[in-house]
């Protein structure tokens, strides 16, 4: 059967995109040949800068019609170089109290775009360059400073490679600038000892994705002094969630005051779409019911730590929201991303050298491996800018 799972997954790595096979060669190989000199910082800060470069090389230099929506961002940063940075910065003004249209949603952005564009000299490829930096570089701050074992970073850049890097940053541009600042702000709030300076950022991030702003919830929660019903109460969210999640999401979009939310839970994708996306819901379920029977010895580590523990209840409470439109992945993300941090911890409570240990390991790294492997990658057919590939469907005249 193991025989079996193996060639079914190494076909489906050779039909995958070649770029995203050498994503997962790479962070194993590489992992292989530095640990022959050692586990010290210097070994690891090099594994680290060695993956973040390539995925921010890949991600600077990739074909406009990679990632859904990367033509539309290339389009709108050439047309908000043009504009003047005042009226971008009057759109931002008149924009409080409007309801959140394709116009005017946002619209930090623009500004950000027009500030970018001289900085980037109006190069695309240097504007990507500088928002995977910001993006990536906050990945392997985390990986670097709280995954407490070498081999776990293996585990950590392929839970990211697998389940995020397609759309952050290779095609959720917004939401990707908002995430890192969210991700930057929490790192100078637990790891600096700031309080009003990350507060200020996460609200400026709401400027380019109004999403972010539920980066507030695991903040709030890690104010409780008891955290021992959590469990339980993921478990009964979930369920909620489960059943409610459209009438939740319109709530939520009511709250935000955004129409494309409202959308979202108005679109009946699934009415007219085959396939609900059970395996992502089965996938977090099951990483976190592993995570439970470790979970009171991670929470004796660094707060850091605690609030990836925290990111990743919410992650199995806001995992059945993608029932409604697959677009909300991008809302559950900002919770699971910090698998990164506390999967591969939760695997180093094990035991060395036992079975049991050995059994996770696997089981984990067929969760977190499997689903694109023997799925498929939705953004595939990678190729460079400087190769031929067909723009999608709906931006063809």
């Amino acid at each position: 059967m193991v025989s079996l799972l193996v060639l079914v997954a190494t076909y489906r790595i050779i039909k995958q995109p070649f770029m995203y096979l050498v994503f997962y060669l790479t962070i194993i190989i590489l992992y292989l040949f530095l640990s022959r000199f050692g586990d010290n910082d210097k070994i690891r800060r090099t594994y680290i800068y060695i993956v973040s470069v390539l995925l921010c090389f890949c991600t600077a230099f990739r074909h406009l019609a990679v990632g859904n929506d990367t033509y539309a961002y290339y389009l709108h940063f050439k047309k908000i170089s043009k504009q003047d940075i005042s009226t971008l910065i009057d759109n931002i003004i008149n924009s409080f109290g409007q309801v959140s249209t394709n116009f005017n949603k946002d619209p930090g952005y623009n500004v950000f775009v027009k500030i970018a564009d001289t900085f980037c000299l109006g190069s695309f490829e240097l504007y990507q360059l500088m928002i995977a930096v910001f993006f990536i570089s906050a990945i392997g701050y985390l990986i670097y400073n709280y995954v407490n074992d070498f081999s776990g970073y293996i585990i950590s850049y392929g839970f990211y490679i697998s389940l995020f890097y397609h759309y952050l940053p290779n095609s959720a541009t917004r939401q990707t600038i908002a995430f890192a600042v969210f991700l930057w702000a929490v790192i100078l709030w637990i790891d600096k000892g700031k309080k009003t300076l990350p507060i200020c950022m996460i609200l400026v991030g709401s400027l380019m994705h109004k999403s972010v702003l539920i980066g507030f919830l695991p903040i709030v929660l890690m104010f409780r002094k008891e955290k021992d019903n959590f469990i339980k109460y993921a478990i009964i969210g979930f369920i909620v969630m489960f059943l409610f999640g459209g009438m939740i999401t319109t709530y939520l979009a009511d709250i935000a005051n955004s129409s494309n939310y409202a959308d979202y839970a108005a679109s009946n994708y699934y009415a007219r779409n085959e396939g609900k996306p059970y395996g992502f819901i089965i996938q977090i379920f099951l990483l976190f019911f592993i995570g439970i029977y470790n979970i009171d010895k991670i929470e004796e580590h660094s707060p850091m730590e605690q609030f990836a523990i925290i990111n990743f209840y919410l992650a199995v409470v806001f995992a059945p929201i993608i029932l409604v439109d697959p677009s909300l992945i991008r809302l559950n993300a900002y919770f699971s991303l910090w698998g990164i941090v506390f999967i591969p911890n939760i695997i180093l409570q094990y035991p060395e050298q036992t079975r049991m240990r050995q059994m996770v390991l696997l089981l984990v790294l067929c969760l977190v491996l499997g689903r694109p492997l023997l799925t498929g990658i939705r953004d595939d057919n990678y190729k460079f800018n400087w190769e031929k590939k067909e723009l999608h469907d709906r931006y063809r005249h």
